[in-house]
C-alpha cells in the first residue's frame, strides 16, 4: 500500500529538508500495511504569512491576546499544578 504524505515546512530553504523527509519515510514505513510513501513538498507558513508579519495560527487567531503570563510550577510532581493552572482559565 502507498502513503502520501503532504509536509508543509516552515520555508522549502530549510537546510533540513532532506533529512526531514527521509525522516518522515521511515517512520511511515514502520506501519503495517506501507511499503511505498510518497512526500509532497507545499509552501510553508513563510509564503502564506500575512502583510503584517503575523503567523497565520489555523484560526485560533482570536486567543492570541495574552494579556498576562502566569507561572504554576513545583519541584514536586503530584502536587495539583494542573488543576491550578486549569482553574485559572476562567
Amino acid at each position: 500500500m502507498q502513503a502520501v504524505i503532504h509536509f508543509q515546512p516552515e520555508t522549502l530553504a530549510c537546510p533540513f529538508l532532506d533529512w526531514s523527509v527521509s525522516e518522515i519515510k521511515q517512520a511511515v514505513l514502520q506501519v503495517k500495511g506501507i511499503t511505498e510513501v510518497e512526500v509532497v513538498l507545499e509552501a510553508g507558513a513563510d509564503s502564506e504569512a500575512p502583510d503584517r508579519g503575523e503567523l497565520s495560527f489555523g484560526g485560533i487567531e482570536h486567543l492570541n491576546h495574552v494579556q498576562k503570563v502566569i507561572a504554576v510550577m513545583s519541584g514536586k510532581g503530584g502536587v495539583g499544578k494542573s488543576l491550578v493552572a486549569g482553574r485559572l482559565l476562567v
